[in-house]
């Protein structure tokens, strides 16, 4: 993942594998920490844009997860999406 400011500045990159770890938080934040480990919140419009983007990065680490030769059918990955 990679976020800008802007249009053509990038601010971070982070790698989203099986074991990137966002973290859902109140107000409609989310925060994660990036390659270099500095942690990022994310603030959305909305709850349901949060739940959303949560969804599309949890994808991301799901199919990350499933093309390492260690990945099993009994193996289980998890995220949480929204708070509760």
């Amino acid at each position: 993942m990679v976020l800008y400011t802007g249009k053509q500045q990038h601010i971070t990159v982070a790698s989203i594998t099986d074991t990137f770890n966002l973290i859902c938080q109140p107000n409609n934040y989310s925060t994660f920490y990036d390659d270099n480990r500095q942690n990022w919140s994310l603030m959305f419009d909305t709850e349901e844009d949060k739940c959303n983007f949560n969804r599309q990065l949890t994808v991301c680490k799901y199919n990350s997860w499933r093309n390492k030769s260690s990945a099993t059918e009994s193996s289980i990955l998890t995220q949480d999406l929204m708070l509760g």
